[in-house]
């Protein structure tokens, strides 16, 4: 079980990581640790063999002295704000809930993504318009060719003891499902799968560099 922190401040020599501080005990070993935090998402796509569109929005944080990645947080949705009922009830849940959960909880404000350009600026247009919204998140595009270069990364940390999934979770079922399907995983349309690739690519080639005193 991946602990929750209790409060979450900027590093004061550098904001780009975030002390987080736990409650010791229920088998957590940590007290004040500091993290590379950022957020993934997935924005929506098409399900294959469905009318659906489903996406991921994800948070990992990187340990600065162990360079463990864990993800803390895993969430599917279909949009972006709420979408109501015929009773004024909320039939669609959107992300106000969660932004701003993670901003309390984790003063994540960041989230990386990569998908075209048009479609990351419909859903970012949609997000900026949410008045729901506060604060209001930032949206870092990551670059790569293939994506074998993210996935070698999520591969690279698992087999290595260095990458936490929530027991049982989304995560934890995007990857069974692509063990399942072998050589033809690339061809399943999977937002957790894609926001994982993404979150663990940015902790791998975005993490600050520690410089040491020699």
């Amino acid at each position: 079980m991946i602990p929750k922190p209790t409060a979450a401040v900027p590093r004061g020599d550098d904001d780009r990581l975030t002390v987080l501080s736990f409650d010791r005990g229920n088998d957590c070993k940590w007290s004040i640790e500091t993290f590379f935090l950022r957020g993934s998402v997935c924005w929506p796509i098409m399900l294959p063999h469905t009318e659906k569109v489903q996406g991921a929005l994800l948070l990992l944080g990187m340990h600065v002295l162990t360079r463990k990645v864990y993800v803390f947080e895993e969430l599917q949705f279909s949009v972006v704000s709420n979408v109501l009922g015929s009773q004024g009830e909320v039939q669609y849940p959107g992300l106000a809930k969660p932004f701003a959960q993670w901003w309390t909880t984790y003063a994540a404000m960041a989230y990386w993504y990569h998908q075209p350009a048009v479609t990351a600026a419909t859903y970012v247009r949609q997000v900026r318009h949410d008045g729901l919204i506060q604060p209001q998140p930032m949206f870092l595009e990551l670059d790569w060719q293939e994506d074998y270069v993210p996935m070698s990364h999520v591969f690279e940390l698992g087999s290595t003891g260095r990458l936490f999934l929530p027991d049982g979770g989304l995560c934890q079922q995007s990857i069974l499902k692509q063990v399942t399907a072998g050589d033809n995983y690339q061809e399943i349309a999977d937002p957790v799968r894609h926001a994982l690739m993404v979150g663990v690519y940015g902790m791998v080639s975005k993490m600050p560099r520690q410089e040491r005193a020699v």
